[in-house]
């Protein structure tokens, strides 16, 4: 059924290309659980909860190695960031349309996000 308000499932292809192990920032959505699925080789997924003030909870951290055919499904609001360790990676992703919509309008157009969150934070994966 079509939902006029973005909330439809989509499918996409998401090639995750950074191996730096110092994270400076999460991100979380406020109306979707995302679900990633590593096709071409291991990520690196760091996931944590929210504080009180909503800002990530930097004692929650925690980060997984997901191996291809594995995956991982992430909460709404679930504080998150993936790495690779070398080679770009392509995943599969279970996403909310407008989410996508929202990040993209955000990262192309500079606009104001409504539905996802950025946060700086100091984080190094050992």
């Amino acid at each position: 059924m079509f939902n006029t308000h973005g909330g439809d499932s989509e499918v996409l292809w998401v090639v995750y290309r950074s191996s730096d192990t110092h994270v400076t920032r999460l991100e979380n959505h406020s109306l979707t659980q995302q679900a990633i699925v590593p096709l071409t080789g291991p990520i690196i997924q760091i996931v944590g909860l929210s504080s009180a003030d909503g800002s990530p909870d930097t004692g929650s951290l925690k980060a997984f190695k997901v191996l291809p055919g594995q995956g991982i499904c992430m909460r709404v609001g679930c504080w998150h960031a993936t790495r690779v360790e070398q080679d770009p990676v392509t995943c599969a992703m279970l996403s909310r349309r407008s989410t996508t919509l929202d990040l993209a309008e955000h990262l192309n157009k500079g606009t104001d996000l409504s539905e996802s969150a950025y946060h700086s934070v100091s984080l190094l994966l050992t």
